[in-house]
């Protein structure tokens, strides 16, 4: 922003807080006790909106009252009215043809629409014909905003407002907005990179998981089946190992039994020698054939090898 901006924006700034204090000055002024000087028009007009002071009514000045204005006083809580006949002309039917002389309304006056449209507007229409500003101080409700110059002046000074902040802080807020943007885009193109990223990662890890869980069935498949070579291999030693210790065993039982039948041979050849000489050396009768006989085969049982 260029220094000349800058200096006419400070200008303009200080002109704006100048009318928020002249405002402020004139709202201080303009209030009296309770209540607040306003400009008479038909925005002040509510069923609870009084008046804080008397107001004198110009308008009625010689005028005859008639039955609405009696009504109009009536519904507005006006009791007595000064009239040429009765400076306290009591409000109702008997007021009706009687000529005001110097009338006002008094302070607690209810500004309602009849009272407006069959007496206040026609004051104000007076006062405004012959160049003179209305105001009356009043409480209670009513519009906020009179169509008056404080309109105008709320007007005026909504719109420098406006400009101020528009010169002073649209394009800084559209600055700050755009970097803001800016952030946040860097920010979800960032978080979009990264997402790829960690999809990519999972994606990798996916498969060195599928590849180390078949890597892993085939070690455990490659086991059971070194496992079963062994098992046979340990299996057929073990059965060659025992057919060689049965071999050997039935040889040397073949063996022992061979032997033992050559003693036993060369022992039944003994006996039988020693027999056959005890028969040559005696007569030999039947029953000593058949004892000698026996004590030959007693003799050869008790001879015979133990299993």
């Amino acid at each position: 922003m260029s220094p000349k901006k800058k200096l006419a924006l400070k200008v303009l700034a200080l002109i704006y807080v100048g009318l928020v204090v002249l405002f402020f000055v004139h709202s201080i002024l303009a209030t009296k006790g309770e209540g607040l000087r306003r400009h008479l028009d038909q925005s002040l007009v509510g069923p609870e909106t009084v008046l804080t002071e008397p107001l004198e009514l110009r308008s009625l000045e010689g005028r005859k009252a008639t039955q609405e204005v009696a009504d109009a006083l009536a519904v507005a809580g006006v009791t007595v009215i000064a009239t040429a006949e009765d400076p306290d002309a009591v409000v109702g039917p008997s007021l009706v043809g009687k000529t005001f002389h110097a009338a006002s309304l008094p302070a607690h006056t209810h500004l309602k629409d009849a009272l407006w449209k069959k007496v206040l507007a026609a004051e104000r229409d007076a006062r405004l014909k012959a160049g003179q500003d209305i105001t009356v101080h009043v409480a209670g409700g009513g519009s906020i905003i009179g169509f008056d110059l404080t309109l105008v002046f709320v007007i005026v000074n909504f719109l420098g407002l406006l400009v101020i902040l528009y010169l002073l802080l649209w394009e800084p807020i559209l600055k700050v907005l755009d970097n803001r943007a800016a952030t946040i885009q860097k920010d979800l193109d960032g978080a979009a990179g990264d997402r790829q990223v960690a999809a990519s990662m999972k994606e990798k890890y996916t498969g060195l998981l599928l590849g180390s869980r078949q890597e892993r069935q085939e070690l455990i498949a490659q086991g059971r089946k070194e496992g079963e070579l062994e098992r046979q291999r340990i299996l057929e030693t073990a059965r060659q190992e025992a057919d060689k210790v049965i071999a050997q065993t039935r040889a040397e039982l073949e063996a022992a039994a061979e032997q033992a039948r050559r003693a036993l041979r060369q022992e039944v050849g003994d006996l039988s020698v020693e027999l056959a000489e005890k028969i040559l050396r005696r007569e030999v009768r039947p029953e000593d054939n058949s004892k000698i006989v026996e004590e030959f085969l007693v003799a050869l049982n008790d001879e015979r090898p133990r299993n």
